[in-house]
């Protein structure tokens, strides 16, 4: 799980210019390139989907600060 968090962070400046799904799409290729033990697209999306709950969460505190 360690591993998969190491590329999710290194992943992040590639995560945050994919808005669509068809881009999305892509990111989760590319994970799943970068690291081997991800091993379906299931655990790239959970990584992602993680990612983006926190980028949501770190912009709505900013806008409300």
């Amino acid at each position: 799980a360690q591993n998969s968090e190491k590329v999710l962070n290194e992943c992040i400046r590639f995560v945050k210019k994919r808005k669509t799904k068809e881009e999305l799409k892509q990111t989760k290729k590319r994970m799943l390139v970068l690291d081997k033990s991800i091993d379906s697209t299931q655990e790239a999306d959970k990584l992602l989907t993680r990612f983006h709950k926190k980028n949501i969460d770190f912009h709505s505190l900013r806008e409300s600060g």
